[in-house]
Formats: C-alpha cells, sequence, structure tokens
C-alpha cells in the first residue's frame, strides 16, 4: 500500500515534515510512504492489515515524545563515590610520599 504524504490534504505542514522525519525509512523518494503486510493469505485481509498498520503508524509518529525527567544520584551513591575517591587519594598521597623519601 502507497500513501502519498506531499499531497495529502490531511495532514497539516507540520504534521507531514513530523513523519517524513520518524518515517523516513519508509518513504521513497516520490514522497510516497510505503507500507506492506503479508500476514493472512489473502490479499483483502492483508490489504486490511495494512490499513490498520498505516494508521497506527502515522498515530504514533505523531505522538510527541516524552520529556526525559532527569535524575540526582541517590544519597547512598554519593557517600559511596565520595569515599572511594577519599580511599583513592589516601593511596596515591602515600605513594608521593614514598618516593620523597627514596630521592
Amino acid at each position: 500500500m502507497r500513501f502519498n504524504l506531499n499531497n495529502s490534504l490531511l495532514l497539516t505542514a507540520e504534521e507531514k515534515e513530523i513523519i517524513s522525519g520518524k518515517l523516513a525509512g519508509r518513504i521513497n523518494k516520490d514522497g510516497d510512504l510505503i507500507i506492506t503486510a503479508r500476514k493472512e493469505r489473502t490479499q483483502h485481509q492483508n490489504r486490511m492489515l495494512a490499513i490498520e498498520k498505516f494508521f497506527t503508524m502515522i498515530l504514533k509518529a505523531l505522538e510527541p515524545r516524552a520529556e526525559r525527567v532527569p535524575t540526582k544520584p541517590s544519597p547512598a551513591s554519593v557517600t559511596k563515590r565520595i569515599s572511594e575517591k577519599r580511599t583513592r587519594g589516601h593511596l596515591k598521597q602515600m605513594r608521593k610520599d614514598r618516593g620523597e623519601d627514596q630521592q
């Protein structure tokens, strides 16, 4: 099944741009959105599946993406990180002190 995205009167220019960006792999040079369905044995059933697939793809492409909520590290992980840094710094300080004695 083919749907010409560029000549569609149902979609606004903004919606066409969003769909063409998200479904770029399914759109050919002519601006046709290509949908295939080969699950059933009859052509009619496959055509119905393709139409259903088309509507779900369009709705999913036009659905706004959920914004990421930034998370903070837990207090326990912060404490652990600082403790490990302190241990590592102490080890390096010990190496530094030992090197001065030998010279």
